[in-house]
């Protein structure tokens, strides 16, 4: 079961830009590694999305799992890294 709480955290980490945060998120806690592609984001963007303007974040992503071809669950039209 995912912690809602911790995977609040991870969310907030993204937005912030913030990959040390992002990285001991990962490193501590199973249930944000589990989250590594949800649709955390706006819209249902995942956490790739959410970092594809931040190398240092996306890179952090990357190195636990993530999956860059992923496209958001919004209704309106999937978008992803390159939308």
């Amino acid at each position: 079961m995912t912690s809602p709480n911790v995977v609040e955290e991870f969310r907030r980490a993204l937005v912030a830009g913030d990959a040390a945060a992002t990285r001991a998120l990962l490193t501590q806690h199973a249930d944000v590694r589990a989250a590594i592609n949800a649709p955390v984001g706006d819209f249902g963007g995942r956490p790739v999305t959410v970092a594809r303007k931040n190398l240092p974040l996306l890179d952090v992503l990357l190195e636990f799992g993530a999956d860059i071809n992923l496209k958001s669950d919004w209704w309106a039209g999937p978008f992803g890294v390159l939308e």
